[in-house]
Order: structure tokens, then C-alpha cells, then sequence
């Protein structure tokens, strides 16, 4: 009785012969997955964009709308800047047009791997925009995802503009100037320059004093205003009225009006204190070339871009050939910094595609997360 048991266990374990045929048959091909959303699209936020189907267009008012504190935007210009001087960056000299006098078209591509930011900003400066009742810059950026080049955003670059100059200039500032620095004079009252205003605040702990001027007085008056009071700490902005009084005494001096063909510069070398770090957006346009022979360190962002403007008809001067370096360089620790209290330094900083494209980057993921912006087709 035992054995028909078990012969009988041992039989219901034999498949059938239609279990056995299933078993030697290939299963069916399963459907595809949905292919994986790329490390471009932000995950987790509220827009989940589709690679190679949507991006996302920020206006400039989305973007003014994005929550941002000066000392986050230092933090991501210094890993541009870090990146760039370690050599990690894919940054070809721009493409500039020279419509008219006084006006100029750029280009700035950069890649920069280790944050996935890749793409292109469109900027233009025309001085006489302000006649039309314009701003003097617009751009925008196109930011592309750096493993299949689809675009992933298109971004107004009126923010970009606003903060990546006065970002990198609080950058060379925070390794640069005298730790006790307690003015700065700003000439120049646009977007970039009033932008200074708290980034400089950021970096400098002492700083007691701003003073600003403009050639259109408004200009300095609105930037006074602007700022006056929304400071972290209590700061003094005062509008002056000439270039020379902006100078005065001052440890920490930027200049920040136009570049231009045909500059009339009106600060004179011996203007500048000793000590004294002068942080140049617009080249020769406000200081004399002579202050760049007579300085002790001096400091660029791009020796290729001011090249490639010196070939176009700018900056005349040239570089003199004691040039310390790249401010990339710099922050990556290459080269030296500020070694004693009276050194005079120059940096002239006219803009790297890399801290534009990192900082378009770090738009596109918060507007992702926050939900600003419009998804668009592609």
C-alpha cells in the first residue's frame, strides 16, 4: 500500500505532457519598458519633462520668481570657476557680431561634465538701448542634455547676465581682496552693476560702505534705493557724482558700464589706494591701461575671449606680460593669490560660458523642482 503511495506522489510531480511542452517552448517576448527618464530631467520635482519630447521655456519673470540667496549663486559660480581652472571644461572661445558701434552679439558654449551642464548663451550689449527705452543686455540660454544633445530648456538670460558677472567678482573678491575691507566703489549702475551690490555683501564680512555712480544719475539712484535696507547687516549705499568720488578711498572698485571701441577712461592709476582689488567687467572702458602695467597681481577670466575682443577691434591695451593667470586657476588653487596687504590687483572679468551654463543648469533644476516655467513641446 505504501508503494502505490508513493509511486503515485512520484507521478503527480511528472509534468504533463502540455506542461512539458511549455517548458521547452520560449516565452513570449515581454512588452518594452518605458524607456528610462534621463539623469537630464530632474526627478522628483514637478515637472517631469520627457527627453527628446518636451523642454522647459523660463521668461524672465519665471526666473525672477525662483528663490535664490547670493551666497547660493557664489557657491555654484565657484564650481564653474573650480572646474574651468582644474581643466574639466569643454569651453571654445565664443563667436562675437559687431552690428553697429558700441553694440555686440556673443556667443558663449561650455560644457561642463561634472554637473551635467551643458549648453549656449545669446547675449547682447547695446549702449544705446537705453534711448529706445530698453535694457542695455538680453540674451537667452540654451541648455542641452550633454549624453543625447537634446535641448532640455530655453531660459531669458536677463538673470543669468544680472548675476553671473557680480557672482564671479565676489568670487575673486573672496580670495583677493584685503580681509578688512570696509568700502567699495561701484561705476556703473546697469544690471551688472547693481547686481554687485549684495554680492558683494556676501563675501565681504566688514564691509561697511558702497558708493555708486552712474553717468545717468537715476541709474545710481535707483540702485541705491533698490537695495538700500535689504541687506543682511546694516550697509551704507550712497549715490556719488562722478567716477572719481565712487574711487575714493575705496579697497574693493568695479567697473561695470560697456565695453567699448573707443573708451575714454577716467580713472587714473594713481586714483586706485594701495592695496586696493579692481574688479573690471568692461576692460579699458573706466580705468587707464596704465593702472594694468603698474598693478602687482593681475587677473583674468579668459586670456582666449579678451584675445579674440582685442582682435575685434577692443581692448587695444592688450595684456601685459606679467599676467598671474586664469581666476579659474585660481580658485583651483594653481596659482597664488593676494600675498600682502598693499598689493594693487586687477581682474578683468568679462564672462566664461562655463558659469553662465552651470548656473542655467542650476535654474532648470530648481524651476523643475518648484514647478515654474511651461513645458513645451518639441
Amino acid at each position: 500500500m505504501a508503494k502505490k503511495k508513493a509511486a503515485a506522489k512520484k507521478a503527480s510531480r511528472r509534468p504533463s505532457p502540455q506542461a512539458a511542452k511549455a517548458k521547452d517552448t520560449p516565452a513570449a517576448t515581454p512588452p518594452p519598458r518605458p524607456a528610462p527618464v534621463s539623469h537630464a530631467v530632474v526627478h522628483g520635482g514637478r515637472h517631469q519633462l520627457q527627453l527628446g519630447k518636451q523642454l522647459l521655456y523660463l521668461n524672465q519673470a519665471d526666473v525672477d520668481r525662483l528663490p535664490w540667496e547670493s551666497a547660493e549663486i557664489v557657491n555654484h559660480v565657484r564650481i564653474a570657476l573650480r572646474e574651468q581652472g582644474k581643466g574639466k571644461v569643454q569651453e571654445p572661445a565664443g563667436v562675437s557680431l559687431f552690428p553697429q558701434r558700441d553694440a555686440l552679439i556673443s556667443t558663449m558654449p561650455a560644457c561642463v561634465p561634472n554637473v551635467q551642464a551643458c549648453g549656449i548663451k545669446f547675449v547682447s550689449n547695446f549702449a544705446n538701448n537705453q534711448r529706445r527705452g530698453l535694457p542695455q543686455v538680453s540674451g537667452l540660454a540654451l541648455l542641452t542634455d550633454p549624453q543625447t544633445g537634446f535641448p532640455v530648456a530655453l531660459i531669458d538670460a536677463t538673470w543669468l547676465t544680472a548675476r553671473s558677472g557680480p557672482a564671479v567678482s565676489a568670487v575673486a573678491a573672496s580670495l583677493l581682496a584685503r580681509p578688512d575691507s570696509r568700502t567699495a566703489g561701484i561705476i556703473g549702475c546697469g544690471v551688472q552693476g547693481r547686481g554687485h551690490i549684495p554680492a558683494l555683501v556676501s563675501v565681504l564680512p566688514k564691509l561697511e560702505r558702497i558708493r555708486v555712480y552712474d553717468v545717468h544719475a537715476p541709474s545710481a539712484a535707483a540702485a541705491t534705493r533698490g537695495w538700500r535696507g535689504k541687506m543682511d547687516r546694516k550697509i551704507e549705499i550712497e549715490p556719488v557724482k562722478t567716477a572719481a568720488d565712487a574711487v575714493r578711498g575705496a579697497e574693493v572698485l568695479v567697473s561695470a558700464t560697456t565695453l567699448s571701441d573707443s573708451p575714454k577712461p577716467a580713472i587714473h592709476p594713481d586714483q586706485v589706494r594701495s592695496g586696493a582689488l579692481v574688479l573690471a567687467l568692461d576692460l579699458d572702458a573706466v580705468f587707464d591701461p596704465d593702472l594694468l602695467e603698474r598693478a602687482d597681481r593681475l587677473y583674468v577670466d579668459s586670456i582666449a575671449d579678451i584675445e579674440m575682443l582685442r582682435g575685434k577691434g577692443l581692448f587695444k591695451s592688450g595684456l601685459p606680460n606679467h599676467l598671474t593667470g586664469e581666476l579659474g586657476k585660481l580658485v583651483a588653487e594653481k596659482i597664488p593669490g593676494r600675498t600682502a596687504e598693499a598689493e594693487r590687483i586687477v581682474c578683468l572679468t568679462i564672462g566664461v560660458g562655463s558659469v553662465d551654463i552651470v548656473l542655467a543648469r542650476a535654474i532648470f533644476e530648481k524651476a523643475c523642482r518648484l514647478g515654474v516655467g511651461t513645458v513645451l513641446d518639441l
